[in-house]
């Protein structure tokens, strides 16, 4: 009897065909007359099969087979993931834990934003909502500290604490061994690791969070300048079309030494009605209405939002109640969420624990209803 050999647990047509062809290759350096087809029938008869049509279409339903278990599997695990993303935004400590236990390699897991755009993991979720107990758990569950950012427009964990103010999330990170890169020590205002790390030219290369330049991200004049004598340009725009004066201005007046430089240096960063609702400077917005700015007037980049989102969104009462009374629009919808202002207030209500935007969204909602 022929010995017939079993075929691999997970055997492949493309290396069947391959093997096939090498096969033919060495009877013919032998000497030896070979046809494709003529070894394709000895292969199959090989690994038990009459002809190797039929060993091609075993071959080729194992193969569905396993591509449809691994997408099951696959599934199965994202499921798991926005299973674990929602119990973070829930705030339902419990749920996570037992996802966690279940599938301890979901901690590290990058995968889609439960709001909005971009692949981030866990942990910059459990931050950017204000969720310390879910921090917490992935730390102790093992979630680096560094994070997986290439998915999250370069945005580390520690990063997102700076930038949300989670001061006590910061620390923590910070404690646990994070990695102070060139962003992070000039979001902290670290001027003297800023200028150890600017002495490395690598440093400076990028590519940078929001596809910014690091001038975006100084906090004082001395880092600033720091930056300027290297060559960072004062005047490169971030992806939002947005340069770093603009951005200082936006951040008055804690920015005030910054718009002063950036001022010296002919980059003017005059306020406007965006500048105003963002600020909050209920005196300066209404006298620039008052002026004929567009109480309507939509923000050029980002979500393309109008300026009673952006209110809404920093859950500012009072430019929100003269906005309403100049004439906004309470149904205007932005363009990427397609959804209101009053919708963006519940969103920074829920997802960031924004607690002046409750009545914010109560304001609205009842305007509306």
């Amino acid at each position: 009897m022929t010995k017939v050999d079993a075929l691999p647990d997970r055997p492949s047509l493309e290396y069947l065909r391959k093997l096939a062809k090498q096969q033919v290759a060495a009877l013919r350096r032998q000497g030896k007359t070979a046809s494709l087809a003529e070894t394709h029938f000895v292969l199959a008869r090989k690994y038990g099969f009459p002809s190797w049509r039929k060993l091609k279409a075993h071959v080729e339903e194992l193969e569905r087979q396993a591509a449809s278990e691994r997408a099951a599997a696959q599934d199965a695990v994202l499921s798991a993931f926005d299973n674990a993303m929602k119990a973070i935004t829930s705030r339902d400590t419990s749920a996570l834990e037992q996802l966690l236990s279940a599938e301890p390699g979901l901690v590290n897991k990058a995968g889609p934003h439960p709001r909005w755009g971009g692949q981030p993991q866990m942990l910059h979720v459990a931050i950017e909502s204000d969720n310390r107990a879910a921090f917490e758990l992935l730390l102790n569950s093992g979630a680096s500290v560094d994070g997986d950012n290439r998915h999250y427009d370069g945005w580390s964990p520690l990063m997102l604490s700076i930038h949300w103010k989670r001061d006590g999330m910061r620390d923590e990170l910070i404690r646990r061994g994070a990695n102070i890169e060139l962003i992070a020590a000039l979001m902290l205002g670290d001027d003297l690791r800023v200028a150890g790390l600017v002495a490395n030219a690598a440093a400076l290369r990028g590519p940078f969070p929001n596809n910014a330049s690091p001038l975006h991200f100084a906090r004082t004049v001395k880092s600033a300048r720091l930056l300027l004598a290297h060559g960072v340009r004062i005047d490169a725009p971030d992806k939002y079309g947005v340069t770093a004066p603009q951005r200082w201005a936006d951040a008055r007046p804690r920015r005030a030494g910054l718009i002063r430089l950036a001022d010296a240096l002919g980059q003017k960063t005059q306020v406007d009605i965006f500048t105003a609702v963002q600020q909050g400077r209920l005196v300066q917005v209404r006298k620039l209405l008052s002026a004929g700015a567009d109480v309507n007037a939509r923000f050029s980049a980002g979500s393309r939002q109008t300026l009673l989102h952006a209110a809404a969104w920093n859950g500012d009462l009072p430019v929100v109640r003269l906005l309403v009374a100049k004439g906004a629009d309470l149904y205007a919808l932005d363009q990427e969420h397609e959804t209101t202002p009053a919708h963006w207030a519940r969103v920074a209500l829920d997802a960031f624990h924004r607690q002046s935007c409750e009545p914010v969204a109560e304001y609205l909602e009842n305007r509306m209803f």
